[in-house]
């Protein structure tokens, strides 16, 4: 396994403990990694997280949105370990919310952006981020 590989599995690790919001947050910037020429400065609006996830009667996707993006920066960094050298990040580095566009950006650490860059909505990695399972397993 390669070190990148082995990169990935401990940062696939870690989406097992989140909650379903904070996936769907990290699989929406992901898909903003391969677009941005800024790759700390990713927009996601609130629009685009019903678009794509739909939200329940009564429910405020901005809300949910906003709370999943708190939840992630409090959230504590992510360890790999039995490494040569101890590794650490956070899957957010910073968020800025403005309520009056209903859309927060959010920065994402650079390991997160070189590994998980470029996923598309409805592709198989972007599925397992927001599902935790791959072909429907």
């Amino acid at each position: 396994m390669s070190s990148g590989d082995d990169e990935v599995v401990f940062l696939m690790r870690d989406i097992y403990s989140m909650s379903k919001p904070e996936r769907q947050l990290i699989a929406l910037l992901c898909t903003k990694v391969g677009k941005s020429k800024e790759y700390d400065q990713l927009y996601v609006s609130w629009a685009e997280w019903a678009e794509v996830f739909g939200n329940a009667p009564g429910d405020s996707p901005y809300d949910t949105l906003s709370a999943a993006a708190d939840s992630l920066l409090h959230r504590p960094p992510v360890s790999k370990r039995n490494a040569p050298s101890v590794s650490t990040m956070h899957w957010v580095t910073g968020a800025q919310f403005f309520p009056g566009d209903k859309e927060i950006s959010g920065m994402m650490h650079t390991i997160l952006n070189h590994i998980m860059g470029d996923i598309k909505v409805g592709e198989e990695m972007f599925n397992w981020i927001v599902n935790k399972k791959l072909d429907g397993k």
